[in-house]
């Protein structure tokens, strides 16, 4: 069995997460945790190469639509998603309302033991 070695240290900010292939192109879109931004790397040299500026904090960006060729990165704190266009790294559109949203303790509450709307009451389990 052969050896796994590293061939590179990619230097991205804090946190770490997800890395996704950008569309048909040598880019690799690094997702961090806690940043408004996607650092992109690419994948024939491994260099971060630039990096692109988000109204939200990504959560992902392995969405890739093959016929629009365009990358959906999905908001983590902002129910919003934006819309990028792998070739030129530019933010196409976004989709979504710009407000912060974190699930409160009432939130919470409900998922783990019930859904109560008016009168009726919705086990979970």
């Amino acid at each position: 069995m052969d050896e796994m070695t590293l061939l590179n240290d990619i230097s991205t900010q804090l946190k770490p997460y997800p890395v996704d292939k950008a569309g048909n192109t040598q880019n690799l879109y690094a997702i961090t945790h806690d940043v408004d931004s996607i650092d992109i790397i690419n994948s024939e040299t491994m260099q971060n190469v630039g990096s692109i500026s988000l109204e939200h904090k990504p959560r992902s960006a392995g969405a890739y639509n093959k016929s629009l060729d365009l990358v959906l990165v999905a908001g983590a704190d902002k129910p919003m998603s934006s819309i990028i266009d792998p070739n030129t790294n530019d933010i196409v559109a976004i989709a979504g309302e710009n407000v912060i949203t974190r699930p409160d303790l009432a939130y919470l509450q409900d998922i783990l033991f019930g859904l109560q709307s008016e009168n009726l009451l919705l086990s979970i389990g």
